[in-house]
């Protein structure tokens, strides 16, 4: 059974999300040389966090109380596809963390970029008779860098640590705003009382005062200037009957890839070497950003791993360093296991381990 998460916090089921919060800073913060220890505790952080993977978390969490078998039972849904009784729809059961029921097939969920927001998939890689999805993104920040924050369906905690749009700025509060994401794509911003203030365009905000926010507003924390854009709301065809002749292709997952960079192969500088499964090698050299991810406009392209953002990390060179930065990933990006603050740069060493979603390189110098 799962490592029970509320233990591991020293919080009870009924915690709120602020008190989750604060045990998760008193303890992360004794246990950054215990990298085992911290990895736990950053896992149980991000679930209970969420009020999506919190419910699911409990929901399973029930179930193995209540039936021994429980686990045996996901896990063989987990290898195969069944149809689903109130759709008629062929939906395959891929999960990772053992979700049963799926929440895809139940219609409770719309995916992120395509991503299952519960166990991190990619529904395109799945194969078999996946109902037909027209999503367009969730609202999103960009900075002045064209850096992307995502947002999610429900609350958006901004802050210079331990939140869910994390801004490392000394002008920037712990608890600075928080951005309200609606179901129908509405999206709100309330000011928290911050030392520095926020602003939309050249109007402050005044302590706990909320404002509807329109796609292309430009805001302020403290210092840090963004923009939030918001994109037409996604249609969906989970839930009700699918036609035949909608049905989405089968989509074999592709064989990685990985391009060079544009100015050729570079001969001195830094290499990511694939370990394991993966036999990919890239050449960063002294590039000032390599930006890595799905899509073709990466320089480093990753296509055989369905837990890899279209636009997962960047490796950033500046004064003879190389840091790594996750620029918001749905499914993270690890540093010699330990998984990464989404916009926290970290430092590199010759032989750290980079882990992309589930592709793992040797960084070398």
């Amino acid at each position: 059974m799962q490592e029970n998460f509320y233990a591991l916090l020293g919080v009870s089921p009924t915690a709120g999300e602020d008190e989750i919060r604060r045990a998760y800073r008193d303890l992360v913060a004794e246990a950054m040389d215990d990298q085992p220890r911290f990895q736990a505790l950053s896992e149980a952080f991000e679930v209970l966090k969420d009020p999506q993977r919190r419910l699911a978390y409990d929901q399973k969490r029930t179930a193995l109380a209540i039936i021994p078998n429980a686990q045996k039972v996901a896990d063989a849904n987990a290898t195969g596809a069944f149809v689903s009784p109130s759709t008629g729809i062929a939906l395959p059961t891929v999960c990772p963390i053992s979700l049963s029921p799926c929440p895809l097939k139940t219609g409770n969920i719309v995916p992120d970029e395509g991503f299952c927001p519960e166990c991190g998939v990619l529904i395109a890689s799945l194969g078999a008779n996946v109902p037909v999805l027209n999503t367009a993104r969730t609202p999103y920040l960009v900075d002045t860098a064209g850096r992307e924050y995502p947002l999610r369906v429900g609350d958006n905690l901004v802050g210079r640590e331990g939140a869910d749009v994390v801004l490392p700025d000394k002008s920037v509060s712990r608890r600075h705003a928080q951005f309200d994401v609606q179901k129908s794509g509405a999206v709100t911003l309330t000011e928290l009382g911050s030392t520095n203030g926020s602003r939309r365009g050249a109007t402050p905000l005044v302590a706990n005062q909320t404002v509807a926010l329109s796609d292309g507003d430009e805001l302020r924390f403290g210092a840090v200037r963004l923009t939030v854009r918001i994109p037409e709301p996604a249609t969906k065809a989970i839930g009700g009957s699918v036609p035949a002749s909608a049905s989405a292709p089968v989509i074999a997952p592709k064989p990685p890839a990985a391009l060079p960079s544009k100015l050729g192969v570079p001969t001195t500088g830094a290499r990511l070497t694939g370990t394991g499964g993966n036999t990919l090698t890239f050449a960063i050299g002294q590039a000032a950003e390599t930006t890595v991810g799905r899509k073709p406009e990466n320089a480093l392209i990753i296509t055989g791993d369905a837990y890899v953002s279209s636009k997962h990390a960047v490796i950033v060179y500046e004064n003879n360093r190389y840091k790594v930065i996750d620029v918001g990933s749905t499914n993270g990006t690890r540093w010699n296991g330990r998984k990464l603050l989404p916009q926290v740069p970290q430092t590199l060493s010759d032989g750290d381990e980079i882990v992309f979603g589930q592709t793992a390189f040797l960084f070398s110098l």
